[in-house]
This record gives C-alpha cells, structure tokens and sequence, in this order.
C-alpha cells in the first residue's frame, strides 16, 4: 500500500459524517452546484481591533477535498453538436458558496493546499436584511 492510499484511506475517515464533517453544497461561481463533505470551524476571534467587523461579518474556517471543489469549463453547442467538456479545474474561487443548512458561507481566501485537501476563510454577512412591502 503507498503513502497515497493510506492518504486516500485516512481522508475518507476524516471526511466522514461520523467524524469531523458535515454535509453541505458547493456552489461554483460558474457551474453547477454538489454535494460535498466539509470540516468547518466557526466563531474565529477577529480581535478587539476588528470589534465592528465582527458585528457585520462572521468568519470560518473550512477544510474541503479538491476533488470535490471542481469548476467544469465547457464549451457551448455548436450547430447540432452537443457541449463539450474542456476541462475540470479542482481549485475554489473567491466568491464560491458552501452551503451548511440554511447557512451560506462565501469563500473569501484560499489559505492553504495541502496535498488533496484545501483550507478555506469563508465569510458571510450578517447585517439584516430589510424587505420592502
């Protein structure tokens, strides 16, 4: 067994609803949205120098697979040819959403690519919205 079977192994245990995760759905900016396993952290201390922030914006944390969080790049139909598949590109965008029951999280910044899992800052607002009548 390689070292990427075991890491293939020990991800399949982390990523585990059981374990550390949580269902949720990944919305590409451009693309379909899926169903995904995440490890989200919530509620990181912004600090005494961010007090305002802190009442406008909630920040997190989020470990993905980058399997998971793949953009499709297709071509449109041409004629009476069907689209056609480009590429896949399994890199997040800022401005992708993650989806945790009726929680939207917008990814602000990718920290980290470790192997076959990404680190995310997600954000979301949480000014109220006022509807009009």
């Amino acid at each position: 067994m390689s070292i990427l079977d075991l890491q293939a192994e020990d991800l399949g245990l982390i990523f585990s609803v059981d374990e550390f995760a949580v269902a949720a759905t990944y919305t590409p900016s451009v693309g379909a949205a899926s169903s995904i396993l995440v490890i989200i952290q919530t509620g990181q201390d912004l600090g005494d120098n961010n007090q305002w922030r802190a009442a406008l914006q909630a920040t997190a944390v989020a470990w993905v697979r980058v399997s998971d969080v793949v953009h499709i790049i297709t071509l449109p139909p041409v004629g009476e040819n069907p689209p056609v598949v480009v590429t896949t590109i399994e890199d997040p965008e800022i401005n992708d959403t993650i989806t945790v029951g009726a929680v939207v999280w917008t990814v602000a910044k990718k920290l980290a690519k470790c192997g076959a899992v990404w680190t995310l800052e997600l954000s979301r607002d949480l000014r109220p919205t006022f509807k009009q009548r």
